[in-house]
C-alpha cells in the first residue's frame, strides 16, 4: 500500500466548505517505510515541493512537516539537513 503525503485546502464552494488539493506532496511505499534511503527520498522530494509554496509561512510549513513526520519519520539526512 501507499502512503500519500496530500496538502489539501478547505474552500466555498456555492457556500459549502468543500476540501481542494493544493498540493501532492509525496509518496512512498509503506513496505518501504524501514528503508532510510527511501524515507530520505521521501523527504527530499516533500521539502522540494512545500518550498514551490510561497504561500506558506515558515510556521505553516514546520506544522505540516510535523504532521506528515507523524506518519512517515524523517530519515537522519533529512533531520540534519533541517538544522
Amino acid at each position: 500500500m501507499i502512503q500519500d503525503a496530500i496538502l489539501l485546502e478547505r474552500v466555498l464552494v456555492e457556500g459549502r466548505p468543500t476540501l481542494k488539493i493544493l498540493c501532492r506532496v509525496a509518496s512512498v511505499i509503506e513496505d518501504r517505510l524501514n528503508d532510510p534511503a527511501e524515507r530520505d527520498r521521501f523527504w527530499h522530494v516533500a521539502g522540494a515541493r512545500l518550498s514551490k509554496l510561497h504561500r506558506l509561512s515558515p510556521h505553516d510549513r514546520d506544522e505540516i512537516e510535523g504532521m506528515i513526520a507523524g506518519r512517515i519519520p524523517m530519515s537522519v539526512a533529512s533531520q540534519a539537513a533541517e538544522s
